[in-house]
């Protein structure tokens, strides 16, 4: 009697306490599956861990959604909006990862910065390279492109101001030194001796930029009146070389004859003074024979 009622117990269902069956207890022991056998081992883990499956199925739900609001409200942002950090400075994944979240292109060419003009044809690509090396954002490379243009802008805006005021100032200076129409002769025959002499207007630029815009016409005139202006004679003959006026031979005339050292050597006897001296008088005073 005593064995039928064990057995009797032993194969009787359990009831939950709402008074529904929930499981059987079978012959050898085992229990029917429950709402966490539904769910992979490493989940299941973590719902035990929590003590949820100790919970009606119906109460997890209420739990789990508080637990989610209590995690973003302690994280400050919705999930979507986290990154994460790489492991250490060797996770190159993780930062390639990471970096791509804050706007970093995958390649230079992300940064999209074109070539415009006024700059440089080759700086846009070398700017983001260095953008690149650097792992900045998009937004920020091309903010700081923009600034890097602005100033080098402004520096040269500020250069070529520089450069008129004092060319202005230096040639106030040389009109003192070269009075009256000694000043418009100098000059021309500056610009006459860099045209024989074939530089463009952009490397007389580059010569003035150097020398300054006083000392270049200095330099081009001393070395017209070195080699002798009549070395410039040619008109339509030769289209490189120029003529040269009475005035300008008769007052190159008086510079000679004022200068002891050259006047010296032309009265010993120079073969080369002696020439241009009569060069210079054929042109200044061609009523005159030197012969």
């Amino acid at each position: 009697m005593a064995e039928a009622q064990a057995a009797t117990q032993e194969a009787a269902p359990v009831v939950d306490a709402a008074g529904g069956r929930q499981a059987s207890l079978l012959a050898d022991g085992a229990a029917a599956p429950t709402w966490a056998d539904t769910y992979e081992p490493d989940t299941k883990s973590w719902l035990e861990a929590k003590g949820l499956t100790k919970l009606d199925a119906g109460k997890v739900l209420p739990e789990l959604v508080k637990g989610w609001h209590g995690a973003e409200s302690k994280l400050g942002v919705p999930a979507e909006q986290l990154s994460r950090l790489p492991k250490d400075e060797n996770d190159a994944a993780g930062l390639k990862a990471y970096l791509g979240k804050l706007g970093v292109p995958e390649t230079p060419a992300g940064y999209e910065i074109k070539p415009e003009e006024g700059v440089e044809a080759d700086f846009p690509t070398e700017a983001a390279k260095w953008f690149y090396e650097m792992n900045l954002p998009k937004n920020i490379a091309k903010g700081l492109y923009s600034k890097l243009r602005t100033y080098a802008e402004t520096k040269m805006q500020a250069a070529e101001e520089r450069f008129n005021q004092d060319s202005d100032a230096e040639i106030v200076a040389l009109k003192a030194e070269w009075k009256g129409p000694e000043f418009d002769r100098n000059v021309e025959l500056a610009r006459r001796v860099r045209s024989t002499m074939g530089l463009t207007d952009e490397e007389t630029m580059q010569v003035e930029r150097t020398l300054g815009v006083r000392r270049a016409a200095q330099v081009f005139s001393s070395l017209g009146k070195m080699l002798g202006e009549h070395r410039f004679v040619g008109g339509e003959q030769a289209q490189t070389r120029f003529s040269m006026s009475p005035e300008a031979a008769r007052v190159r005339i008086a510079e000679l004859q004022a200068d002891p050292a050259w006047e010296k050597a032309y009265l010993s006897g120079d073969a080369d003074k002696k020439a241009e001296m009569a060069r210079l008088h054929s042109i200044g005073h061609p009523e005159v024979d030197m012969r």
